[in-house]
């Protein structure tokens, strides 16, 4: 079986990186409020098995960055824009 064959199947879904510019302390410590956890937990769940989204601190930058992929292009915008807005009123 050649790769081409193997990977035939395969769909890509649309995915989206957005940043988030923020103080360096709140870089560190983002991850420990319970509220963004939360608002993470309930965009996972409008994903249910069609999507994720993964919310990390840059390793280099002063930066928060949520990456959303999902099988609809709409809700996988709409997910990242709003974790964004949310993460502002938080961290900003």
């Amino acid at each position: 079986i050649s790769l081409g064959e193997l990977v035939r199947d395969i769909r890509d879904w649309p995915q989206i990186l957005l940043n988030l510019r923020v103080d360096p302390e709140k870089k560190k410590s983002w991850d420990k409020n319970p509220a963004v956890l939360e608002h993470i937990a309930k965009q996972e769940q409008k994903f249910g098995k069609e999507g994720r989204i993964l919310v990390r601190a840059s390793g280099t930058e002063p930066l928060i960055r949520i990456m959303t992929e999902g099988r609809e292009k709409n809700q996988v915008e709409e997910i990242a824009a709003e974790t964004r807005a949310f993460l502002e009123t938080i961290l900003l």
